[in-house]
This record gives structure tokens, C-alpha cells and sequence, in this order.
């Protein structure tokens, strides 16, 4: 079976983690694989000229097989930098210097819902979110993620079009920003007064 097929199998859902795995030891470069699995929603089918894969549903599929494939055989990856499409591999999966794991934790328990680590580090760095990926949810107030907005010098349409609020047609705003009568600092602070995040 060629890697194409490959992948169309893992997004379709065809195969079960275990066919994964089966396929993934029949290949002698395992980060060849995984670089392939990582491209896949830049693929083009040559006869239709549409993506090889076009929804969320298949990307996160996608995504699982890589960090199966990944932890199966000790490969470590990710920067996927947006300015070239380059993927960059280490020999360890490091923290991006942006926000650590920790941090990350902290914002998911009581600030973000949707949204893994590596999408949340492209949104901090670049303003947007990946190709194909979904918003993430603020499920805190609007003016915690003002103060968070404003950390990561993020706009508040650029903030829009990365995250939604539960309520229905919440956006943040301008005026979202402490008033007078608030602190400077809000609970949002919390995750990022040291490097270990706290709650």
C-alpha cells in the first residue's frame, strides 16, 4: 500500500489505531511517514484537483495518527513554521519559549477549551489559527481574555477569528479592557507570574 493510500484509510477513518501501528512497522523511515501524515491537508488529488483532505474530522484524524506514530516510535517533532512550511524536528519534544506546558494546562482548565497546545503556540505567534483548524472556546470573561489578548499583542479581530465565546455573538471588544474600577491584573496573570503556572 503507498503512503497516499495510506493516508486515506487514517482519514476516512478506516483504520483502526492497530492497522496504524501494523503500517507504520512495515516502513523503515517512520519520520518520513510521519512528515507525509503531517502534509496531508496540502495534498492534491490530481484528477479533481481538490484536497486530499477537506474537513476538520480528517485532519483530526490525521493528527491522532501522527502522535501515535509518534509516541509508538519515539519521534518528536513540531515547529510547523507558517512562513514556509517548513517542519523543523528535534531529537526531544520541547516547550515552545512562548508558553509553556504548564501554562498551557492553566489556560485549559479554566480559560480555553478546543484548542491543543501546537494550534494554540501558532495563534500566539502568528495571530491566526492553522489551515483547517476550528476556533477555540473562552470559557472565561471577556475582560480576561482582553488582558490575555493584550499579553500576546493580539488584536480583538484578530482574537475574533481564533476564538469564540459560549454566548451566542459575543465578541470581544475594545471596550472589554479593564475599567477604572478593576486591577490591571486579573486572574488570566495567574498562569504567567512564574514559570510554572499557577491556579
Amino acid at each position: 500500500m503507498i503512503v497516499k493510500e495510506f493516508i486515506t484509510k487514517v482519514a476516512d477513518g478506516t483504520f483502526t489505531k492497530n492497522d496504524i501501528i501494523e503500517y507504520a512497522n512495515k516502513k523503515e523511515d517512520k519520520l518520513d511517514l510521519v512528515w507525509s501524515l503531517w502534509f496531508a491537508d496540502k495534498a492534491v488529488i490530481e484528477s479533481t484537483g481538490k484536497p486530499q483532505i477537506n474537513d476538520n474530522i480528517q485532519m483530526n484524524r490525521i493528527h491522532d495518527a501522527i502522535s501515535l506514530i509518534s509516541q509508538k516510535y519515539n519521534i518528536s517533532l513540531f515547529d510547523l513554521s507558517s512562513s514556509n512550511d517548513t517542519l523543523t524536528l528535534s531529537g526531544s519534544l520541547s516547550e515552545d519559549s512562548i508558553l509553556s506546558k504548564d501554562q498551557f494546562n492553566a489556560l485549559k482548565a479554566d480559560f480555553i477549551n478546543n484548542m491543543d497546545y501546537n494550534t494554540l503556540i501558532h495563534v500566539l505567534k502568528y495571530k491566526k489559527l492553522p489551515a483547517r483548524e476550528a476556533k477555540g472556546e473562552w470559557k472565561s470573561k471577556a475582560v480576561e481574555a482582553y488582558r490575555f489578548a493584550n499579553r500576546f499583542n493580539i488584536k480583538c479581530s484578530e482574537f475574533n477569528k481564533c476564538f469564540y465565546f459560549p454566548k451566542a455573538g459575543k465578541q470581544l471588544r475594545c471596550n472589554d479592557k479593564p475599567g477604572a474600577d478593576q486591577p490591571d491584573t486579573g486572574a488570566i496573570d495567574n498562569v504567567f507570574d512564574t514559570k510554572k503556572a499557577t491556579r
